[in-house]
Order: C-alpha cells, then sequence, then structure tokens
C-alpha cells in the first residue's frame, strides 16, 4: 500500500511500481479507501451519520425505481412495474404478447427488449 498523492510506502519499503508498462495490460490499480466514520473523524463532521452510512447493508442494488434486493429476479422486478412502465420496457409490438402471458425466457433473464427483434423472443 502506497499513500496519495506522493506514492510512500505504508508498512513497507517498497517502492511506488507505478503503472504497468505492457501495452493491453489488464492489471489495474486499485485505491483502499476509508470508511466514511474514518473520514468523518478527519473532517470533524458527523460520526454517527458516517457510522450510519458504513452500515448501509450489501444485501441490495439499484435499479430505475430505487434499491431492490439483492436476490431479486428481473421477472420480479418487471412485475412489480406500472402497466406504463412494462410497456415503455417491451414496446408495443411485446407488451401485448406479455399480457397474453406468450413470453417465455425474456423475464427470466436480465435482457433489454428495446433491443430485440420481438419475433425471436415470442411463443406461439
Amino acid at each position: 500500500m502506497w499513500s496519495l498523492p506522493d506514492y510512500q510506502p505504508k508498512g513497507h519499503n517498497i517502492p511506488f511500481p507505478g503503472a504497468s508498462p505492457h501495452w493491453n495490460c489488464r492489471s489495474v490499480i486499485i485505491p483502499v479507501t476509508k470508511s466514511w466514520e474514518e473520514l468523518a473523524k478527519e473532517a470533524g463532521g458527523d460520526t454517527e451519520l458516517a457510522k450510519q452510512l458504513d452500515e448501509i447493508p450489501e444485501g441490495e442494488r439499484a435499479s430505475i425505481g430505487g434499491p431492490v434486493p439483492a436476490g431479486m429476479t428481473y421477472k420480479e422486478w418487471f412485475g412489480e412495474q406500472t402497466k406504463k412502465r412494462q410497456l415503455e420496457i417491451l414496446r408495443p409490438e411485446l407488451f401485448g404478447k406479455h399480457e397474453q402471458g406468450k413470453l417465455t425466457k425474456e423475464l427470466e433473464s436480465s435482457r433489454i427488449f428495446t433491443h430485440l427483434d420481438p419475433k425471436d423472443y415470442v411463443t406461439t
């Protein structure tokens, strides 16, 4: 680990190696950040609020309508959307088939419907 912005070694004496000199290298440098609580203490801020931020459950993920449980499937999420939003997602040509219960595998995955040809994803 090295400090920023001067890249001084922390807890060892190995100099910072810099970015990889290899073309198309897949290695990355990942920063290790402090917790919200640690940052608040250093800044003299509200450590209780920061402690709450540190305790946000990891079992949620973002969605267009706000956080959803991490284990929620696309089909479950889609089922909770309004008819208007479902229509926006599916487009009229697929929405009618959805209303008839004729869409099968699409709602089991997270396919982006607006980029698909409806005839490829409709059962008869």
